[in-house]
């Protein structure tokens, strides 16, 4: 029958280090960056954000991309199991009435059938709804109950029809773990980097504005007050007083916009340049995911050999009845 799991095969259950309810420790990283960012200004930082911005830019469509080819295997990987299990249902149509559907299209008793049912009926509320998912624990449980009641070890052939239904049910948990940790990672992962840069531009640019504004006023007053030192005229107190509040507001908006500017320098690097950092968990769990669900399909075409034995020994044995009834004759 399908068995539990093989020794060269990743954990059934993917690993939590990159599950959307660990996500939060892209948000952990970057906070480091910025926080290491806020030490005592060394350079003046604020001219980069035009290259920094320009690559954040292509890094949100990079992830907007893997996003969309995420979801599209997804949805085709669904489709093919839909396809495959709609073959063999026909395959077990053309079957009925005839030596080879047992073989074929023969159906599992009624209790695994209803169990199965349940267990592609709970993977799909808990996709639903973000619960615990069905695990192919359920399934391989299920699996060995039904060869215990076939009569134990030296009865595993099942039919093809019905090594499919035990693929359909396993496929629904397979979705709901790509869902769970692949599909959920990867939007959580854009959404994230999104909303914080975009936030912290929104932040700069506002405050690049205030320092523009300052620098203005501060370059006016200093203007009228040269062109009175030509004519040999004094400042008026209240004009030197209002020069030096504008100044001082300008050397304290440069401040802020600078520390700010160098912040978000930072953390633009820390999603682009070191953007691979949130992309390997990503990646890891995908790849599990893959090794988990070939290993599984491997069980089920496990089985389906000595389905495909039985099969072959019938048909086999009808032609050599046929040949040797003609060579009596």
């Amino acid at each position: 029958m399908l068995s539990r799991s093989k020794v060269d095969r990743a954990d059934d259950s993917l690993s939590r280090s990159a599950s959307l309810s660990k996500s939060s420790k892209i948000e952990d990283r970057l906070n480091k960056v910025v926080e290491a960012a806020s030490s005592p200004i060394t350079k003046n930082r604020s001219p980069e954000l035009i290259p920094l911005t320009a690559d954040y830019e292509q890094m949100k469509k990079k992830i907007r991309a893997l996003i969309a080819a995420v979801k599209k295997y997804q949805k085709k990987t669904q489709e093919m199991q839909e396809s495959k299990f709609e073959l063999v249902e026909q395959f077990s149509v053309m079957s009925e009435r005839s030596p080879v559907h047992e073989e074929i299209g023969g159906g599992l008793d009624t209790e695994t059938a209803e169990a199965l049912k349940r267990l592609r009926q709970q993977s799909s509320s808990s996709q639903e709804q973000h619960g615990a998912p069905t695990t192919t624990e359920n399934v391989v449980e299920v699996a060995e109950k039904h060869r215990k009641q076939r009569g134990g070890a030296n009865d595993t052939t099942i039919s093809l029809y019905g090594l499919y239904s035990f693929g359909a049910a396993q496929a629904v948990a397979n979705d709901y773990e790509y869902q769970s940790h692949v599909v959920d990672y990867a939007i959580e992962w854009e959404k994230i980097v999104t909303e914080r840069v975009d936030r912290e531009l929104k932040n700069v640019r506002k405050l690049e504005a205030d320092r523009r504004h300052y620098e203005r006023r501060v370059e006016g007053l200093r203007q009228r007050a040269n062109e009175l030192e030509s004519k040999g005229k004094v400042s008026p107190k209240s004009q030197v007083e209002k020069l030096d509040r504008n100044e001082e507001k300008l050397k304290e908006a440069f401040t802020i916009h600078e520390r700010e500017a160098a912040k978000l320098c930072s953390l633009i690097e820390a999603v682009t340049h070191d953007g691979y950092m949130d992309l390997y968990p990503l990646v890891k769990n995908y790849m599990k995911w893959e090794i988990n669900r070939v290993g599984r399909e491997h069980d089920i075409a496990t089985q389906m050999s000595a389905t495909l034995d039985s099969l072959t020994e019938k048909c086999g044995s009808k032609k050599r009845s046929k040949k040797g009834s003609k060579k009596g004759k």
